[in-house]
């Protein structure tokens, strides 16, 4: 290889590997995020047997209820976006599966309710544990997930059959709720855990709104008792610091993910705190200096439920650089994943989400340098809300209702922001509807949700660092091969490089 060869390669590599490398990074978070939702769908099912059970991971003997609850939350979320039904059938074969297994009568900790975790054996057949991580916990994210399969279908003829199996589950709870409104993990470890009684608080309040849907007042009570839960809550494990203890008069290390910093995920997360109010601002504020990115996923954790965190409180360029993260470290779905973390990264979807009576029946996405199309097609039952992510780099949106346009600026549409990300709401969204949403781009930006924070590691600063490594090797190799007239002569473009 002759001099001038090898000084052609490392202008080569200096300049271009940067951009190409950027360009790798900075691909269509849309289509990553919709394949992310087909993908982490299909491996729920996937992990479901004939009988309904949802197995912690596809090759897994274990059924546990509580990640199986929150795996059908997320097969429910993907039927609402994608308007799959098989999503749908599986989540209610999953509850189905949960009620005839609950225990009814007195179970071996002496509460009626709970449910057994399960062993797969090599026969197919199902055997309980006789022991569960907690008692609180399982029946709240069960409670939850009965209410998000009615919100999508309005079911209550489904509920009315699920009645017996909704008490039992409320006993189970309140089996070991103190008088401060604070349940204990199960009745054997008497441990108030943050993220159990942030469930909790889900769990009640999920509960009341299905008694309500089935005409029982009793479910007033119930959604006022969620509210005094999360006073508890807000008292007993918030600190004047700003954060959450994981559990009465702990010292809290955050530097430690789990349960730490992991437990500070679930008041926004399950909903006891807004993720857009001052409170959720804050917490993120102040696990941002510990990089939660960083722990969530590693070699070692895979913990989405941070990526669903990042939403809420308004900082999708961390739910995107967590999807990125996941797919490098867990692209096949290894272990530690499991169907809970496919579950959360659903839940972490964030380019547009319905609300309501709404489902999506069909969408398509086309996305330029330049522009960005959205095509929505909807079903469901009743109207409701369409929220859609507006791409910081956007210069005009143009929408279309039907094939008429209609100016952004009426009462049917308004711009609304959570944390540093913006979102186009269109209310009053019937079945049946068609919305068109172009977002025209300045080009000089990457459509990539960005952020006005700077405390993100930037893949590209990595690939621009590789690049140089690798122009000084080829200029070692240059130097080796040349005189030093030469390298003087070539000294001049390397001052004019952009590092």
């Amino acid at each position: 290889m002759n001099n001038q060869y090898l000084t052609f390669v490392a202008v080569l590599i200096f300049f271009f590997f940067p951009l190409f490398s950027s360009t790798f990074y900075n691909s269509s978070s849309s289509f990553v995020q919709v394949q992310l939702l087909y993908k982490e769908a299909d491996y729920i099912l996937s992990s479901q047997t004939k009988t309904g059970s949802i197995k912690l991971t596809p090759s897994s003997q274990s059924i546990i209820p509580y990640f199986s609850n929150i795996a059908a939350v997320g097969l429910i979320k993907a039927y609402k976006i994608t308007g799959n039904s098989t999503y749908l059938f599986a989540a209610r074969s999953w509850l189905d599966w949960y009620s005839t297994h609950q225990n009814g009568g007195v179970d071996s900790k002496g509460i009626r309710g709970t449910i057994y975790d399960f062993k797969l054996l090599s026969n197919g057949s199902e055997v309980p544990t006789f022991d569960y991580d907690s008692s609180d916990s399982y029946a709240a994210t069960y409670l939850w997930a009965l209410y998000e399969y009615f919100l999508v279908t309005n079911d209550s003829f489904y509920l009315s059959q699920r009645k017996e199996n909704i008490l039992l589950a409320i006993n189970a709870i309140f089996s070991t709720m103190n008088h401060d409104n604070l349940t204990y993990a199960k009745p054997d470890y008497k441990v108030k855990y943050l993220m159990d009684n942030c469930e909790v608080y889900l769990g009640i309040y999920s509960a009341g709104r299905i008694l309500l849907a089935l005409g029982n007042s009793s479910g007033i009570k119930l959604i006022e008792k969620s509210e005094a839960i999360r006073s508890s809550i807000l008292s007993t494990f918030l600190t004047k610091e700003g954060y959450f203890v994981w559990a009465p008069g702990v010292t809290v290390n955050l530097n430690n993910f789990y349960p730490d910093l992991m437990a500070n995920l679930w008041p926004v997360v399950m909903g006891v705190v807004d993720g857009n109010s001052s409170v959720a601002q804050k917490l993120f504020d102040l696990l941002r200096s510990y990089k939660y990115w960083d722990a969530s996923i590693s070699k070692s954790s895979a913990a989405m439920s941070s990526a669903y965190f990042s939403y809420l409180v308004g900082r999708s360029n961390i739910t995107q650089l967590l999807f990125s993260k996941a797919s490098v470290f867990y692209p096949n779905n290894e272990w530690p994943w499991h169907v809970a973390e496919a579950a959360w990264t659903i839940l972490a979807f964030y380019y547009f989400d319905v609300d309501g009576g709404l489902v999506v029946s069909r969408f398509k996405v086309d996305e330029t340098q330049s522009k960005i199309s959205l095509n929505l097609t909807f079903g469901g039952y009743s109207n409701g809300t369409v929220k859609i992510f507006v791409p910081d780099n956007y210069k005009n949106v143009t929408i279309t209702f039907d094939n008429d346009k209609q100016s952004p600026n009426t009462k049917k549409v308004r711009f609304s922001s959570v944390g540093l990300d913006k979102y186009l709401q269109v209310s009053n969204v019937h079945p049946e509807d068609k919305i068109s949403v172009i977002f025209f781009l300045n080009p000089s930006n990457s459509s990539t949700p960005q952020s006005h924070e700077f405390y993100l590691f930037d893949l590209r600063v990595l690939f621009a660092f590789i690049a140089f490594v690798l122009l000084i090797l080829v200029l070692f190799i240059a130097k080796r091969r040349s005189s030093q007239k030469f390298l003087l002569l070539f000294r001049m473009p390397l001052l004019c490089s952009p590092l």
